[in-house]
């Protein structure tokens, strides 16, 4: 599924001038990943969700410290969550 059919259009665009005119316009990152990334923000400043993201990652992999395969872990379950969020985001704005 294309970026523009999930989110309708992009949540900025580049504009491009020369000599005060514009000559150009691209689209810049979707309404979908901004909000994934206010998520993650947030999510990253709550010492309880990084903690909680970590403790399930260890017990998944099932080691008693952060590994490096547990970051990656934690961390890709992290933007799997932000997305979720940015996902659920989209959908409450059309109701």
């Amino acid at each position: 599924m294309s970026e523009t059919s999930r989110e309708g259009r992009p949540a900025s665009e580049t504009l491009e001038f020369y000599d005060e005119k514009l000559i150009g316009c691209e689209p810049g990152i979707s309404l979908r990943d901004w909000l994934a990334g206010m998520a993650m923000q947030g999510g990253l400043m709550n010492p309880n969700i990084t903690e909680a993201r970590k403790a399930n990652a260890k017990k998944e992999l099932g080691v008693a410290w952060m590994t490096e395969e547990a970051t990656r872990l934690a961390e890709k379950q992290m933007a799997e969550a932000a997305y979720s969020m940015a996902d659920a985001m989209l959908v409450a704005r059309k109701l």
